[in-house]
């Protein structure tokens, strides 16, 4: 704030504080072209070594202009295998199932279960 106690545009203030940079994660190749696009709050460096995919996180927005981060599975090509629906996401087993868990924004039920790839 201003000397005066309110906020003085001339000196850079604001009522609320300025929003952190927001980074996003993505992969080149050693040419520096672009393999999976910098969309990602979180991109493991190295896939899975079962089936090559990634459990990725991105952020949704809501509603009420809420953000909420959710996890997803990519391939090798950034497509979705699992859409970004979930709260979390295990590696696959053998059979190539994963546990998973939903929480509802609204209701903060929480929802536990098997997906498959």
């Amino acid at each position: 704030l201003g000397t005066s106690g309110k906020a003085d545009s001339t000196l850079g203030d604001h009522l609320v504080p300025k929003p952190e940079p927001v980074w996003k994660m993505g992969l080149l190749d050693q040419g520096g072209t672009v393999i999976l696009p910098f969309i990602f709050d979180h991109l493991p460096s190295a896939p899975e070594p079962d089936t090559g995919y990634r459990v990725v996180r991105v952020t949704q927005t809501l509603q009420a202009s809420q953000l909420i981060l959710r996890r997803g599975v990519i391939n090798q090509f950034g497509n979705w295998v699992i859409p970004p629906y979930y709260d979390t996401i295990s590696t696959a087993d053998i059979n190539g199932n994963r546990s998973a868990t939903y929480q509802n924004p609204s209701t903060g039920e929480i929802i536990s279960g098997t997906i498959s790839d």
